[in-house]
């Protein structure tokens, strides 16, 4: 059973939070290379990270502020699907009918 109503504002208030402190800048240390390696499809240090860069270089084509801005809007998204995935995951181990504890 998928609670779509919980998931629903699980990404509704977590990105009421998230968007208002999303850079709409490069930051410093690894942001800007990363902003900067989706655009131009580069590669980054040396894991590489290509479908990170991949996805990165399709949300760049979107019409709204900087690419800077974008590519940050990409971590909000990416941080929003993890809280759904720990709240599935969260749900899915605290199942009354299967989760049995151990005896001593």
């Amino acid at each position: 059973m998928i609670y779509t109503f919980d998931l629903f504002f699980l990404i509704l208030i977590s990105g009421c939070f998230y968007l208002p402190t999303l850079a709409s800048s490069m930051g410093y240390q690894d942001t800007s290379e990363f902003v900067d390696t989706s655009f131009a499809l580069g590669i980054s240090h040396p894991a590489g990270f290509p479908a990170y860069n991949l996805i990165a270089k399709a949300i760049t084509f979107l019409p709204l502020g900087s690419i800077a801005f974008r590519v940050n809007l990409l971590y909000t998204l990416l941080a929003c699907m993890t809280l759904v995935v720990i709240y599935l995951s969260a749900i899915e181990i605290t199942k009354e009918d299967e989760c049995q504890l151990p005896m001593a």
